[in-house]
């Protein structure tokens, strides 16, 4: 007895919560503001999912239809979500009226494939409208055609409008628009778009003759679209960097087409070109979204765009940046610490490639290329300077020579005119290099002067070797007879 209760207690909990599956179920009767018919399941929570067929009909008044009207719609659900075909009707009951149809498909709530409205004139089957546009995910894509006749409407008395719509929803291509206003002026309004920018518009009002809009960005757009990077949405049109962003449509009779497509609320019966598309009579299982309007585009300055925005203020930064480090590096410059300045360049030069950064160490660093070539003539000269000095003594003293009393007296002779030669010639670069002062100094000088000093001290070298010689007499035999000083150096170095 207790394990029978135990289980009948088990099966009561089991069922109430839902753990024997149902099936459907099927409810007629009151809906909205007529009757319905259609298949549901029970949800988890015991709510109910419309699944399966759906079937409405109301009697309604419409006014401007002036009778009643009879409202059939079918179709099915899945999930408490409009799916697969669907079909809406709402005929006059009088044959003097109107009917009107609309059938398409949905997915899972999204309309998709294609939908086709009419309004046709019960007495004479006159069709006053049709339209016929697809989709897919509730976005418009592919040919769209409209066409509209209402002789007695105050608004537009006839309207018929072509086009097209790219993948992503943007008109594209070429877009007719011919209508007929209240007070019967005609209008006529060609475009052309590329993936939703208008490349071209003539708008005109045919019965006055009148040219009221004109666009031709045709060479702009085909160059931007050319060039568009596909990754980064960016185009380089003439050396400016350009982006695009998406627009809902401002055409004034376009955007009531469009949007009667994207509102459920409120359902609006007329006989005008903008009246409500009946689907909003069950709104249940539809989804709408107002970025089905969002299918045109215009190209903007790149950096208002998210990315371009970003990546200026990354350029500011990095300008920024740099700015301050060539700053720093250029007072060091001006006041020719370049030694100071350099790693200050090149950090900047890590921060932003620029020209000027790479000139200034270009520059500096053919300074200090010349600057270590001074110092090393520097130093060189200062070596030789000092051995022409000790040699210059050493030459001076007469028992240096010996018994060679000719060579002396020529030679003392000689070095005393390089001598003045070398002074007087490189006084001022001599000067500079005890100064250290290194800005007055030049390559070329301290070249010509170390050359200088190197011929004296090859004389000097010379005569030193000529002292050591025992065969000089015929040498001295000739300079004995010579007086000219630059002659006297000559022939000792012919010796």
């Amino acid at each position: 007895m207790k394990k029978l209760i135990f289980l009948l207690l088990l099966f009561s909990f089991a069922y109430s919560n839902g753990s024997f599956a149902q099936g459907t179920l099927t409810f007629e009767g009151e809906y909205e503001s007529g009757k319905a018919t259609y298949e549901y399941v029970q949800g988890d929570m015991q709510q109910r999912l419309l699944s399966g067929k759906f079937q409405y009909k109301e009697i309604r008044d419409i006014p401007t239809r002036n009778s009643e009207n009879e409202i059939l719609i079918t179709g099915n659900f899945i999930n408490d979500k409009k799916h697969l075909a669907w079909g809406y009707t709402i005929k006059s009951m009088v044959d003097t009226g109107l009917t009107e149809s609309i059938i398409g498909n949905y997915l899972e709530g999204q309309k998709s494939g294609l939908w086709t409205q009419r309004i046709r004139s019960n007495a004479d089957d006159h069709e006053v409208k049709v339209v016929q546009a697809s989709f897919i995910k509730n976005q418009f894509r592919g040919p769209f055609k409209f066409t509209f006749e209402n002789p007695i409407s105050v608004n537009i008395k006839k309207l018929n409008i072509t086009g097209s719509f790219d993948a992503k929803g943007l008109m594209d291509g070429d877009w007719n628009i011919n209508y007929t206003n209240g007070i019967d002026e005609e209008f006529k309004d060609v475009m052309k778009f590329q993936h939703g920018v208008m490349a071209y518009r003539s708008f005109h009002n045919m019965t006055k003759g009148e040219v009221l809009e004109t666009v031709n960005e045709v060479d702009f757009l085909n160059s931007f679209f050319i060039n568009l990077d596909r990754l980064d949405s960016f185009s380089i049109v003439d050396d400016k960097k350009y982006g695009s962003k998406s627009k809902t449509i401002d055409h004034p009779i376009l955007k009531e087409v469009f949007k009667v497509w994207t509102e459920l609320t409120p359902v609006n019966i007329t006989n005008e070109y903008n009246a409500s598309i009946p689907n909003g009579i069950i709104k249940k299982g539809e989804m709408v979204s107002k970025k089905v309007l969002e299918m045109n585009a215009e190209i903007i300055d790149w950096k208002e765009t998210p990315k371009g925005k970003k990546e200026y203020e990354k350029q500011l930064s990095i300008q920024k940046a740099y700015d301050t480090k060539i700053n720093v590096a250029n007072i060091q410059y001006d006041q020719k610490n370049y030694r100071q300045a350099l790693p200050l360049y090149k950090e900047a030069l890590a921060i932003k490639n620029e020209s000027f950064a790479n000139k200034r160490i270009a520059v500096i660093n053919e300074f200090l290329k010349v600057e270590e070539e001074k110092k090393q003539f520097i130093t060189v000269i200062n070596s030789r300077y000092e051995l022409w000095k000790g040699n210059e003594k050493m030459l001076a003293a007469e028992d240096y020579y010996g018994k060679k009393n000719h060579l002396y007296e020529a030679s003392i002779i000689a070095l005393d005119f390089e001598k003045k030669q070398l002074l007087s010639a490189h006084q001022e670069t001599r000067a500079f290099i005890e100064r250290r002062a290194m800005d007055e100094l030049t390559v070329e000088s301290l070249r010509g002067f170390q050359t200088v000093l190197d011929e004296v001290i090859r004389l000097q070298d010379q005569i030193k070797a000529l002292t050591k010689r025992e065969d000089t007499k015929e040498l001295e035999k000739t300079l004995k007879k010579m007086e000219d000083a630059s002659a006297i150096s000559k022939t000792i170095m012919a010796g």
